[in-house]
């Protein structure tokens, strides 16, 4: 799949999952992808009727160690290991639907300390369901 310059790939969710470490969790979720001059944001839903929006039926894959980032409205920011809670925050924070407003977090290590990359969510999407 190609947007412009940019392109994504989407693998089958037994590929991805049979290189991931044991832990790896998975989720349904309904996404979209907005593409402004900038970077791809992410719309992320757990209900596919909640948004004018057309979204994607996908899994999306985390492994053991990530985390979803969520961020509402003014600024509070939340961390949360299972999607259905991030979107619940974002529903509860008046932020629901709005791009990024849940995102990956992906533990790295650099000389000893853990730095943490923000993955989009529709990065970990391993396949489409139909």
């Amino acid at each position: 799949m190609t947007a412009g310059d940019k392109s994504a790939h989407i693998t089958p969710m037994t590929d991805y999952v049979n290189t991931q470490p044991a832990g790896t969790r998975t989720y349904r979720a309904f996404i979209s992808v907005i593409d402004d001059s900038v970077r791809r944001r992410t719309v992320v839903m757990v209900n596919p009727d909640s948004l004018p929006l057309p979204l994607s039926d996908v899994d999306v894959a985390v492994g053991p160690e990530e985390l979803f980032i969520t961020t509402s409205g003014n600024g509070e920011t939340w961390y949360f290991q299972d999607l259905g809670d991030a979107w619940w925050f974002t529903k509860n924070s008046g932020c629901v639907g709005t791009p990024d407003a849940i995102q990956i977090l992906s533990p790295l290590e650099k000389h000893g300390i853990k730095v943490w990359k923000v993955i989009p969510v529709h990065q970990r999407a391993v396949s489409v369901n139909r």
